[in-house]
């Protein structure tokens, strides 16, 4: 009878997780991006996912590293494109079986939410034996603003839950059950992190060897303390070899690297701040451009609820938090976590109290993990934890239930504003590929390759479709070719200056056979001079859907169109994109822009500037300094 009453209450929180994750996953990503097969709604950073996962897919599986994708540049790991690797591996082999407009990230958020809600569960049940207010602490996890606000794009950021396991093992146990033994899942909490995102991986390695740490501490036994030594190895090993194995490691010109340390960090009011998502009664912070990613907002539920902990201790006696938290350690990873999230920049609102110069070698170790306002997950979760310890220590009576469930609901409203934000970026756009000139049909016939210029390392404000449509990377893909420019999470100086370093190849050699190549319009005097060299061999160079392509399947003699040539196309320039903005402001700006090109004419009227307007400013009209406003009947503000 207990046997089948473990079962069903077992199968009940089974279902009852099930339901609530499903719910939160709509609530907040919407339908669409739960569908496996609807891509239409892939716009910005998951297009680098997106890309990161279609060019895998299809390669051998017992390849090194296992997320290689040949038809990227000269062969790219995919983890760099945060295409979450062990939900690529899980569904590589069924590829062949699989639509070709396949996405898993809608799940991926779905089994997240499930897990947050289930270890935020573990968590609670760990300090508390009231199993309503575990579910209740259960949801202030799973409606964490932090977690939540992941969801905006970046999906492989969504996986806390590795953080969460760990932190599980940190709420000390009964002295029975205490043994170095009961940590060796920690190995493989390192390994799961380690195949999600390095981020992850980072702050679950750390966390575990404090966890390790404290238990040899306490243990202090010899043999316990030899134990520890081989499980902290043990969970290094792990995270090592697993991020190997998926092209994070020791894959040569493909090193993470990066600058930026200390643009996005986190502000000291992080936890008070909701930022741009409206909250019941707290205000926003001003806070630094980048520190979006430092966005650690508590929500009003959790601080009343902190507010009402401290006053019924003042009243009613009960535990002690600090049997069930160690504030040694707690505190160590909260201290640790704020340090490095807060960066050598540290910020007060809009007050900057400390900005420190650090060697500029050691500012490009710092850089690969440039967001560092993230690092402080570990940390809000702890926090969260021991709010929640204060909050629940028994006596629990109906009257203190009622008051979590409340706050519990406060929560969830005063976050209503942040969760509709994510679901309205998704639910509001769809994707309708601009490539409708037969011309595109065509062109698989003549090259396996495409080529955009410049590359998106190199000038990404002006790569021909931007760096964040997924156009040309998806074309590529349907039609099997490969594709030399795309968006990467993490490259390094030799990646960058193989792209973009000295006289290109096709500057040098001309253009190859075997490639495409789709341009800037600010190139054109380039193609024309290779033009005039013979150095274009068979392709022909004319327009198509508003960008210039040079192709051997325009059926056309070799050369470059004659509406092209002539044409001084500086608008796609930096200097263009600055009178494309003057322009779409509806404001005067005064600069030296150079002439009015294709490109600023062909960005204003995706912005819906009236084709009137845009026929009353000729191609090629100079403005070597004047003013430029756009008339009062066509201005955006």
């Amino acid at each position: 009878m207990a046997f089948g009453g473990t079962v069903f209450r077992n199968f009940t929180l089974f279902v009852f997780v099930l339901v609530v994750s499903l719910y939160y996953t709509i609530d907040v990503v919407g339908l669409r991006v739960l569908n496996p097969l609807d891509v239409t709604w892939i716009r910005g950073d998951p297009v680098t996912h997106y890309t990161g996962w279609i060019f895998m897919r299809d390669e051998d599986f017992f390849v090194f590293p296992l997320t290689l994708a040949k038809r990227l540049g000269d062969g790219t790991p995919t983890a760099f494109l945060d295409n979450i690797p062990w939900m690529a591996l899980l569904f590589k082999p069924f590829s062949s079986v699989l639509p070709t407009d396949f996405q898993y990230f809608g799940l991926f958020v779905f089994l997240c939410a499930g897990m947050q809600f289930y270890f935020g569960m573990r968590l609670c049940r760990a300090i508390s034996d009231d199993r309503l207010v575990a579910v209740l602490g259960g949801l202030l996890f799973l409606l964490s603003p932090p977690f939540t606000w992941r969801a905006f794009g970046h999906f492989s950021l969504c996986a806390h839950w590795p953080i969460l396991g760990t932190l599980l093992y940190l709420v000390r146990p009964p002295p029975s059950e205490e043994s170095i033994g009961r940590y060796w899942p920690l190995v493989a909490l390192c390994a799961a992190a380690a195949g999600l995102h390095p981020y992850i991986a980072a702050m679950v390695l750390a966390i575990s060897w404090l966890v390790i740490l404290r238990a040899m501490r306490d243990l202090g036994i010899g043999s316990s303390r030899v134990a520890g030594l081989k499980l902290a190895g043990s969970c290094l090993l792990a995270t090592v070899v697993v991020m190997a194995l998926m092209g994070l490691l020791f894959v040569p010109g493909h090193v993470s690297s990066s600058t930026g340390w200390g643009y996005h960090s986190m502000n000291l009011l992080a936890l008070v701040d909701p930022q741009a998502y409206a909250s019941l009664a707290l205000p926003r912070q001003a806070t630094g451009g980048g520190q979006y990613e430092g966005y650690n907002y508590l929500g009003l539920g959790v601080i009343l609820l902190l507010a009402g902990a401290i006053v019924r201790r003042l009243v009613v006696k009960g535990d002690d938090v600090r049997r069930r938290l160690d504030p040694v350690i707690c505190g160590l990873i909260v201290v640790g976590c704020l340090a490095f999230a807060a960066s050598t920049k540290i910020t007060f609102g809009p007050y900057t109290l400390v900005d420190l110069d650090i060697p500029k070698g050691l500012a490009e170790i710092l850089g690969s993990f440039r967001a560092s306002g993230r690092f402080f997950w570990p940390a809000y979760y702890l926090i969260l934890l021991a709010i929640l310890a204060l909050a629940l220590r028994p006596p629990v009576g109906w009257g203190w239930r009622l008051f979590v469930g409340a706050m519990v609901v406060v929560q969830f409203l005063d976050t209503a504003s942040l969760r509709g934000a994510v679901h309205a970026q998704w639910a509001d756009y769809r994707y309708e590929s601009p490539l409708v000139d037969p011309v595109w049909e065509r062109l698989p016939r003549h090259e396996r390759r495409l080529s955009l210029l410049p590359h998106v390392l190199c000038d990404p404000d002006n790569t021909p479709g931007t760096e964040l449509s997924p156009a040309f990377t998806l074309y590529a893909y349907r039609n099997g070719m490969s594709i030399d420019s795309f968006r990467a999470g993490r490259t390094n100086k030799r990646v960058r200056h193989h792209a973009c370093g000295g006289a290109p190849p096709w500057k040098r050699d001309g253009l190859r056979d075997d490639t495409a190549y789709v341009l800037s319009p600010h190139m054109i005097g380039e193609i024309v001079a290779l033009a005039r060299k013979g150095k274009l061999g068979d392709k022909h160079c004319a327009e198509a859907d508003q960008f210039i392509l040079c192709s051997s399947s325009w059926d056309r003699p070799p050369g470059v169109a004659a509406d092209l040539q002539g044409r001084d196309a500086i608008g796609a320039t930096s200097q263009g994109m600055d009178l494309v903005r003057a322009f779409g402001r509806g404001v005067e700006k005064s600069a030296p822009y150079g002439r009015f090109g294709l490109a600023a004419r062909g960005a204003l009227a995706r912005e819906g500037v009236p084709e009137q307007f845009l026929m009353g400013v000729p191609l090629g009209a100079s403005v070597p300094g004047g003013t430029l406003r756009v008339p009062p009947a066509f201005d955006a503000e």
